[in-house]
């Protein structure tokens, strides 16, 4: 014969046990299944792109020489929100725009633009010296270049624009102002070769501000 408790609340107990049990065993197989799909091999890498420098060879071409060497900054860079993000963008058909989930940039867009220029413009004009934004407030500059992006992507038919307004400051006060576009093409199917395309855009644009520099230093 069993034996009932007098107690009406002691037979829950084993009860509440198997219930925590129970949560116990979901929440681990939950975990255990959220981990499996972050280590799942099906995953797809992200793979990050650095914009680059003309290459030395390419860059004796155009050499751009001054009467005396000049301190030149570079900076600051602003471009479009649909460009500030980490992601590739792309264009499609029409209007529509990608963003590449795992093709990103290593660096900022707009510090990567502001590098690429300085370095083109520094094996442009080696006898200068081209500084990138910010600086240390106590230098001379000679002239400041201040760069505003309004387009600068591959669209579907793999063509690279990049479009920007540019001013060249002497002592905080404009000396020269113009508006750079230029198109380069694709020669591949992948995502490095726009960004090739994209790093041979910003070479053009960085020999255009070099002779802007040049005759503005013969001016001065």
């Amino acid at each position: 014969m069993r034996t009932v408790s007098s107690n009406p609340t002691t037979p829950a107990k084993p009860l509440a046990g198997r219930s925590m049990a129970k949560a116990w065993v979901v929440f681990f197989a939950a975990t255990v299944a959220m981990v499996g799909v972050g280590c799942s091999p099906n995953n797809r890498q992200v793979k990050f792109y650095l914009l680059q420098p003309v290459s030395r060879p390419d860059a004796h071409g155009g050499l751009v020489e001054t009467a005396k060497p000049l301190l030149v900054g570079v900076g600051p860079v602003e471009i479009p929100a649909y460009l500030d993000r980490p992601q590739i963008v792309t264009g499609n058909a029409g209007a529509e725009l990608q963003m590449a989930e795992y093709h990103r940039w290593a660096e900022p867009l707009k510090d990567s633009i502001t590098r690429v220029l300085a370095e083109n413009l520094a094996l442009s004009m080696p006898d200068s010296h081209i500084v990138s934004f910010p600086w240390n407030r106590a230098i001379a500059l000679d002239f400041q270049v201040e760069v505003k992006v309004s387009r600068f992507h591959v669209d579907a038919a793999g063509h690279c624009e990049l479009k920007a307004d540019w001013t060249l400051l002497k002592q905080n006060k404009p000396v020269l102002m113009k508006a750079f576009q230029t198109i380069t093409f694709v020669t591949g199917n992948d995502f490095a070769a726009d960004v090739v395309a994209q790093s041979q855009a910003l070479a053009r644009f960085g020999k255009e501000i070099a002779a802007g520099l040049q005759a503005a230093a013969e001016t001065r």
